[in-house]
């Protein structure tokens, strides 16, 4: 039999997910918290942290995520799509904020963040980002032209609605 050492934050990061696996959060917060500290520049453990933190505190994910906004692109779009669902105009404004200036991934994840707000002149420019995403083929993917396709038919444009709908089913 041979004796594996483990570093601190991997033996904490193995508990956190024993704990998450066995429903108990509040232990696996614990054990993530200490294995973030012990390997602080570890992302998957931030970002595990993190996604635990959105289910059960969205506020306290906050923090976590805001720390890693500059480190991950996956954290950035989490921590908008977050501060939007929080609400707020401050959360709203810093959620675009996040958003505004990255590739096709923002930009998808800017218009969704449109979208849902719901309002006529958020939806419209959420029509105008998804209708530059579908325009290119090496980005567009079929729920893009889903949610086009909806955004339309809350416009009453109901035959740009059916093409976009038409080209999913085929």
């Amino acid at each position: 039999v041979t004796k594996v050492e483990l570093k601190a934050s991997e033996r904490e990061y193995i508990l956190a997910q024993g704990f998450e696996v066995l429903g108990d959060r509040q232990t696996s917060e614990a054990h993530y918290t200490k294995a973030a500290a012990a390997d602080p520049k570890n992302i998957d453990i931030r970002m595990r942290l993190a996604g635990m933190l959105e289910r059960t505190n969205p506020q306290k994910a906050i923090p976590v995520l805001r720390d890693l906004a500059d480190e991950s692109d996956e954290a950035r779009r989490r921590l908008a799509s977050l501060l939007a669902a929080v609400g707020g105009d401050e959360n709203w404004k810093e959620a675009l904020q996040l958003l505004g200036s990255g590739g096709g991934g923002d930009r998808r994840a800017r218009a969704i963040l449109l979208a849902r707000q719901g309002d006529e002149a958020n939806r419209t420019m959420a029509r105008a980002l998804f209708e530059e995403i579908v325009a290119d083929p090496n980005v567009a993917r079929t729920d893009d032209r889903l949610l086009l396709g909806r955004l339309y038919e809350l416009e009453g444009k109901d035959l740009l609605a059916r093409d976009q709908f038409r080209f999913v089913a085929s």
